[in-house]
């Protein structure tokens, strides 16, 4: 017979289904593939404030570093960890001091694992992340004009001036088309609001899932006027 809801061997139904479906959620999330990496926006920003920083005073440039992020120094050299595994190493070597008499004696302050002062890649990274930081900002700003004739054709230039410069190629197949009219995003974007407008006016398709698909290449051949 049931057991009304009551307990199973002891523990409460809702208790019970409650743990079952937690263990579930934790085979599921075993299985999914894991990140390549935990790298978060905020640990690129991090560190160009640690290069900043560092740059100032390479000695006191870590605690430096933890005042104006906010964070204590356990917390900065974790994430450094994160940053540097993913990189390689960005700070130079400690290089070997004279021994004082009183560390001779054993009364030396423990020494610093890092020696503050960041290798040339680790000076390259900072430039890449701030511009990243700066491209973030900016686009805070975007929602405020959202709705314009024309939207943000600056971002569209921006892009093109960074992918240009730079000799990696881009790792999205749309990105990697060279271009001789606009079929960015953006304009994938109005495309599709158009369509939608347009089925709103003339009730054709019936279902928003009848909409036939559009190729992203081939957007700019639709026209966005009313």
């Amino acid at each position: 017979m049931g057991n009304g809801g009551r307990s199973v061997k002891g523990v409460p139904a809702k208790r019970a289904a409650k743990s079952s479906a937690t263990k579930k959620d934790s085979k599921s999330k075993r299985k999914r593939t894991e990140r390549e990496h935990d790298i978060s926006l905020a640990d690129l920003f991090l560190w160009v404030t640690v290069v900043d920083q560092c740059q100032i005073q390479p000695r006191n440039g870590l605690e430096a570093t933890s005042e104006a992020a906010k964070l204590n120094s356990g917390q900065v050299q974790k994430r450094l960890k994160v940053i540097e595994k993913r990189f390689g190493p960005l700070f130079r070597k400690r290089i070997a001091e004279k021994t004082t008499a009183q560390e001779e004696n054993g009364h030396a302050a423990r020494k610093q694992n890092r020696s503050g002062v960041t290798n040339t890649l680790g000076g390259a990274l900072a430039e890449i992340f701030a511009t990243i930081e700066h491209l973030y900002l900016y686009a805070l700003t975007l929602k405020r004009r959202d709705g314009a004739v024309d939207p943000f054709p600056e971002v569209i230039e921006a892009k093109k001036a960074v992918l240009k410069a730079i000799p990696v190629t881009p790792l999205r197949e749309l990105d990697r088309v060279k271009l001789k009219v606009r079929r960015d995003r953006i304009t994938r974007s109005q495309v599709w609001a158009h369509r939608i407008r347009q089925r709103q006016r003339t009730g054709t398709p019936k279902r928003f899932s009848d909409l036939p698909k559009m190729h992203p290449r081939y957007a700019s051949d639709w026209r966005l006027e009313e």
